[in-house]
Formats: C-alpha cells, sequence, structure tokens
C-alpha cells in the first residue's frame, strides 16, 4: 500500500466511521470518509464465535462479522489506525518521576497497581500513555487502560484483519486534535462528547485533558448528568490541588442535545457553546463537511504525526 495514504475507522456501538489521509507535497490532508450503521448484533454461538483462519492462508481473520462490516473495511488502506469508543476506557490522572519513556510507562503501570485503579488485573489490561507534560522533576499523564478482551474482539466484530491494524487509539483524545479546545488562558473547560448516543465527560485544564469519564446515555436525566460532572470537577480539583470555576463547556454531538440539557448544565457554566470543526485553527478541507466524527478525523491526524499512544496489545 502507498506510503503516502493513510486510513482511521472510529467504532462507537454499531456505527463504524471512517476517514482516508492523503500526503501531498509532504503534508498530510483529509481524502474522504464513509459512515456505515449496523444493525445490532445477534447473540454469539455457544462456541463463542470461533474464528477460523483465512482461506489465503495469509493469516488474517476470518469472522463473522456482517458482510457490511467486511466491505467497509476493506475499502480503508493500510495502515489503519482504529480509534475504540471511550467508554470501554477508563482513564487515571498520574504524575511519575522523570525517566525514559520504557521506566515511565512501567512507573505508571506500577503505580495504577499498587493504588488498585485498574478494574482487572494488569495482565488483562492494555495500557496506552497520553503525557501532557513533563516538569524538571515529573511527568503529568493520563493512564488509560481497557480491557484486552475489548481490542483482541476488533477483527471479530468488523473482519479488519490484526495485522492491518498499525495503532489503537481513544476516541476522547483523539477527538480533542481534530477540534482542538481553547487554550492559553489556564482556564478549565468541560466538553461532553456524544458517541452513538453515549456521553463521555473530559475535564480540560489549558486545553489538556486532566480527567474522563463516562457518563450514560443522552437520554440519561440532565439534572443528573449535572451531578456526574460536579463530581468530575470535584474529582479534578482534588488530583490537581486547584479550584478553578469552569470557563466554558463544549458538546461534541452529532445533533444537538435537547434544551433541557442546556437548563443543567447552566448552573456549572453559562458559556455552553457546540463544537465546530471547521472552527479550529487546524481544520482539514473538506472534513466539517464530511460527515466523519471528531474521533476518526482525530486519530488520522495522531498518526500522521506519530502520535505516541498506542492500545494495540
Amino acid at each position: 500500500m502507498s506510503k503516502d495514504l493513510l486510513s482511521a475507522i472510529h467504532q462507537a456501538g454499531n456505527t463504524l466511521s471512517g476517514v482516508r489521509f492523503r500526503r501531498t507535497r509532504g503534508e498530510w490532508g483529509f481524502l474522504s470518509s464513509e459512515t456505515l450503521h449496523l444493525p445490532p448484533p445477534a447473540a454469539e454461538p455457544a462456541d463463542g464465535g470461533a474464528k477460523r483462519a483465512s482461506p489465503d492462508g495469509a493469516g488474517a481473520v476470518q469472522t463473522d462479522a456482517p458482510a457490511e462490516a467486511r466491505r467497509f473495511s476493506a475499502a480503508f488502506p493500510d495502515p489503519v489506525t482504529f480509534c475504540i469508543e471511550s467508554r470501554l476506557a477508563q482513564f487515571q490522572y498520574l504524575e511519575v518521576p522523570v525517566g525514559d519513556d520504557a521506566e515511565i510507562a512501567e512507573m505508571a503501570s506500577l503505580q495504577a497497581e499498587s493504588r488498585k485503579l485498574l478494574p482487572l488485573p494488569a495482565e488483562e489490561m492494555t495500557i496506552g500513555l497520553e503525557i501532557l507534560d513533563r516538569g524538571a522533576e515529573t511527568i503529568r499523564l493520563l493512564l488509560c487502560a481497557v480491557p484486552t478482551a475489548s481490542l483482541d474482539a476488533i477483527p471479530v466484530h468488523t473482519g479488519l484483519a490484526p495485522e492491518r491494524i498499525r495503532r489503537i487509539d481513544v476516541a476522547a483524545l483523539a477527538s480533542l486534535r481534530a477540534a482542538p479546545p481553547r487554550s492559553g488562558d489556564g482556564a478549565r473547560r468541560l466538553r461532553l462528547l456524544e458517541e452513538s448516543g453515549e456521553l463521555s465527560a473530559i475535564v480540560l485544564d489549558d486545553g489538556k485533558p486532566v480527567l474522563v469519564r463516562a457518563l450514560g446515555p443522552v437520554s440519561m436525566p440532565p439534572a443528573l448528568a449535572a451531578r456526574l460532572l460536579r463530581l468530575s470537577l470535584l474529582q479534578a480539583e482534588a488530583e490537581q490541588g486547584a479550584a478553578r470555576p469552569v470557563a466554558g463547556i463544549e458538546i461534541d454531538a452529532a445533533s444537538p442535545l435537547p434544551d433541557a440539557w442546556a437548563d443543567a448544565l447552566r448552573p456549572l457554566c453559562g458559556d455552553i457553546a457546540a463544537v465546530d470543526p471547521s472552527a479550529a485553527p487546524q481544520a482539514l478541507d473538506g472534513a466539517a463537511r464530511s460527515g466523519a466524527s471528531t474521533a476518526a478525523l482525530g486519530s488520522a491526524q495522531r498518526s500522521a504525526e506519530r502520535a505516541p499512544f498506542d492500545l494495540v496489545p
């Protein structure tokens, strides 16, 4: 496959959103996109839907994934970045001493284990690190832990052969690349990311994500969501050691949230606005009109920039 092409696929619920990028004169730019809405999956057979060897012997996984999903995945050239939905991941803010990259990963994993932050034994989790900043003595980062079984299921559900997946990203981080939050003023902000009807909350300090948590479905009572957001802000204050007013709330959703949401969120902050990728300084030509999710766009951009974050088991 041409070294001047790359792709990203974001899966959220039963929706696949993919983008293709092309490099021209040394610069990566948006090429095209597709979105596929699949029917709800049928119940798995008693044997768990065993994987079968591909007929060509190339090691690809032949699965019972819907034919539409297999066609969709096959349409995107290598290398593919696969972006998982945020609710599959557990995030934790950490500070570790300065060290080389291998030591940072090991220190973060040990800290997560010792503080019992992981929902499963470490050997059943895959961990990725998002470095926020490096100080003279400490490194601030977000640890992202995902059950490895969730990642192993990607080829089974999509028909995408494992060897085609070069990197695995997560939507909460990738979407911030496609539609960067305001920064430079030191303010604390909230962003609500909607993925196939599910909401995640991202607390941003000066544009950097310091806390990510799943909220629940868009159909949840807005008052409950507001209470969960208050708890998220309290957690961020405790971890960052600073209480700050919320300077703004950004909503990254495929369609506007009901008016009741604005009423519930207004006590947190009166400045509530929808995210518009086309307004970002780094907006891609045509990307805002493509219909692709900001997570798919951001994943491709991060891969083009050789982002170190990776959840490949």
